[in-house]
């Protein structure tokens, strides 16, 4: 085994559609730093909350108590939703929260690991939340581990450069704007889908194609960067 093997950190997941995701998850430190700036937003929201209340007496002490209570429990939640996965925090130090399986955080799943954030509190200044990252794959603190979830460095969407072979499949049905779409799809991500995962795709509409000469695949490859303006 290489030693740049020992030291890669990085995991792939292979979604549905066959599509391998090479995600890079996000370290302690990192993820530290990110939390950091959220107590340091949620601080100054808690002060300027704290100055107005005082001013409405009595009123104004249970006004701050609910809010501190939102804060605390649903600060993290209101922003995965509202930001796809990522707090004000997360957002600035380009890390997410996703599914383990590649999608998108849901809400369930980012009410539960908020929650737990208690638990990765034990047995004081989040002892629990640390020594998990450091001992489970991923870096994922107690509260991924049972949501489901795992925080990645936030990367853009590569796609392949579209190009032409002059061996575009010519079918005999008519394309809707929506099968057009889907070539096209499959004609930016054709690198990052397995060989299998393409010919299975391909097979398909492979007994529509009137010009077969050469891999299916290819050629509906060839047809999407077509409709992509790769002529």
């Amino acid at each position: 085994m290489q030693s740049a093997d020992l030291i890669k950190n990085e995991t792939d997941i292979e979604t549905a559609e066959g599509v391998r995701l090479p995600l890079v998850p996000a370290g302690v430190a990192v993820r530290g730093l990110a939390f950091a700036l959220d107590l340091l937003f949620q601080g100054v929201l808690l002060f300027a909350v704290g100055i107005a209340s005082a001013a409405a007496g009595l009123a104004g002490g249970g006004i701050f108590l609910l809010i501190l209570f939102l804060t605390w429990w649903f600060y993290g939640v209101f922003f995965d939703m509202l930001l796809n996965g990522q707090t004000l925090g997360k957002k600035i130090v380009g890390i997410r929260t996703i599914r383990d399986n590649g999608s998108p955080i849901t809400l369930d799943a980012s009410i539960v690991r908020n929650l737990l954030l208690a638990a990765d509190f034990l047995p004081f200044l989040w002892i629990g939340g640390l020594f998990s990252m450091v001992l489970t794959k991923n870096s994922r603190r107690l509260g991924d581990l049972v949501a489901g979830t795992i925080v990645i460095y936030q990367q853009k969407v590569v796609r392949t450069e579209l190009t032409n072979s002059q061996q575009a499949a010519q079918l005999d049905l008519p394309l809707t704007a929506s099968d057009q779409q889907a070539l096209l799809s499959f004609a930016e991500r054709f690198e990052q889908i397995s060989p299998g995962r393409q010919a299975e795709l391909a097979n398909i509409l492979a007994p529509h194609i009137q010009n077969p000469s050469g891999e299916p695949a290819q050629q509906l490859r060839d047809l999407g960067a077509r409709i992509g303006g790769k002529s």
